[in-house]
């Protein structure tokens, strides 16, 4: 036997033959003959099918119950790549306490959604606790149960206000205004030639989705779209609209919005790694293996616009990384330096005269814990 997972039903083939199971009814059909009074029921009753018993599909042509979502680390995953399916069966069969979780790689509309409505949400579990990412929908069913009890909503009125009231309360990040790009990333896409680029190209400059990202980056950074096998080329500059951010039901878990492609001269691998800068990148010398979200220096990213400036390309029309001109150019080589030629000026600066500031203030542990202390 084999299992094969679709976004819209469970495949499951028995010697050759095709059945077809519903994710939600399947998990409609499991949570309908559970015991229930209160919410603490549900939630335990969800964390048991989750972590001890597994979700099973059932058919007349099935000796017995065939396991497809397990309860080992590399099934566990399932449940929250499949976290709509899943949300709704329970949402089905069991109203008074889940809801439809419809924000799967839209994690940053449902926190805003939660920040402003002072919905508390727990802490998003690491990428590889598996087991806490397929639990984190019972935490958030709790919350979303104390909310609406709290205002006496019904379910279907909790599901109208998550899904089309609140949404019109939160601030737009796309209406604000862009800031500078601080900091350059190269973002991977299109391995075995998966349809990115035919998205990214016909949606030009209305583009909008979200992509495998480094978390430091933030909202306005330049993002240099690079594609994996078979092309290994890259072939667009883009923005980052939002800040990187955790998603527990995002397979990569930290992500960005990505938007704005301009589509630039093809620089091919190759070229990335004969370059005498770009070829120390360590995305570069990782033959751009590894995660999405791979920094890039202000000299690295001068470099590859030097590249398209050579292929005929009008670079004025992508974005620049900010010069930092306002640090002096020194080579600062201890603690006496930075004091020296840094902190003391900056002090100056400010008005302060030697006779205000005390070097390496000792402290009870019998080391400086600062470099300067300002006498007060």
């Amino acid at each position: 036997m084999s299992v094969d997972f679709f976004s819209e039903d469970e495949r499951v083939s028995p010697k050759g033959r095709e059945l077809i199971f519903w994710l939600s009814e399947m998990v409609r059909e499991t949570a309908s003959i559970w015991k229930i009074k209160t919410f603490s029921d549900a939630k335990e009753k969800y964390e048991e099918l989750v972590s001890e018993e597994g979700l099973s599909a059932k058919h007349p042509e099935l000796k017995k119950p065939e396991l497809i979502f397990g309860t080992v680390d590399e099934e566990l995953e399932y449940w929250s790549q499949y976290i709509e399916d899943v949300s709704i069966g329970l949402f089905l069969a069991l109203p008074e306490f889940f809801l439809p979780y419809l924000f799967r790689m839209k994690f940053f509309l449902f926190q805003s959604i939660c920040e402003t409505f002072d919905i508390s949400l727990p802490s998003i579990p690491r990428k590889q606790d598996h087991l806490g990412r397929a639990l984190y929908y019972g935490q958030i069913s709790e919350a979303l149960y104390e909310f609406r009890k709290l205002y006496n909503l019904s379910s279907a009125e909790m599901c109208a206000f998550l899904d089309d009231f609140a949404p019109h309360f939160i601030t737009d990040i796309e209406g604000k205004e862009m800031p500078e790009p601080l900091k350059a990333w190269i973002i991977k896409g299109g391995i075995n030639d998966n349809g990115d680029y035919k998205a990214i190209a016909e949606g030009g400059a209305s583009f909008r989705s979200y992509w495998q990202g480094n978390i430091d980056t933030r909202r306005g950074d330049i993002l240099v779209f690079y594609f994996l096998t078979p092309r290994k080329k890259i072939h667009f500059i883009c923005r980052a609209l939002s800040d990187g951010l955790y998603d527990p039901y995002f397979h990569y878990h930290s992500t960005v919005l990505v938007g704005t492609p301009i589509a630039v001269p093809e620089v091919e691998f190759s070229e990335l790694n004969a370059h005498p800068i770009l070829k120390n990148n360590p995305g570069v010398r990782a033959h751009m293996q590894g995660p999405s979200g791979v920094p890039l220096t202000s000299q690295e990213y001068d470099a590859l616009l030097g590249i398209f400036k050579e292929k005929g390309f009008d670079v004025s029309i992508l974005p620049k990384l900010q010069k930092i001109d306002f640090l002096p150019d020194l080579q600062l080589q201890d603690e006496r330096d930075v004091e020296v030629h840094l902190i003391e000026p900056f002090l100056k600066s400010l008005g302060y005269e030697e006779s205000d500031w005390i070097r390496q203030m000792p402290s009870e542990w019998g080391e400086a814990n600062a470099i300067i202390r300002i006498i007060s």
